[in-house]
């Protein structure tokens, strides 16, 4: 029976990564399937709600459920971040980087902390990553 190695990155080259989502658990959510106050909510609830691009680009239903949780998170105070994760393979179907641009507008208000770096920014924002 062969093994199955995973590839490691040489250098400054990372590996390889696959960012198909398209059937796992989260991608089949809808906005109604989670009681947020629960979640965020001062008894049991998180402190620290976190997601990301990609869960952002996987379907029209999740960039709705991220609108619904950042809008319930601050009623709770939950601390809301948010990882650009840019990956063009996953966008390029559903409007590109035009499309990745306005969702994330929409999303960055609704933020405490956004992560990001020079590869996502031009990208998520239509900016210059110089200077």
């Amino acid at each position: 029976m062969a093994s199955i190695l995973p590839e490691r990155g040489y250098g400054l080259r990372a590996a390889v990564g696959c960012s198909d989502r398209g059937h796992t658990a989260i991608s089949q959510a809808k906005p109604g399937d989670f009681d947020w106050d629960a979640i965020l909510g001062p008894r049991n609830g998180a402190r620290w709600l976190h997601t990301g691009g990609i869960f952002a680009a996987s379907r029209r239903r999740l960039r709705r459920l991220l609108s619904r949780r950042s809008t319930k998170r601050g009623r709770h105070g939950t601390v809301t971040s948010f990882d650009l994760n840019y990956r063009e393979s996953l966008w390029k179907s559903i409007g590109g980087k035009a499309k990745a641009q306005a969702v994330n507008r929409a999303l960055v208000s609704k933020l405490d902390v956004l992560f990001g770096n020079e590869e996502d920014s031009p990208p998520c924002w239509g900016s210059s990553s110089k200077g």
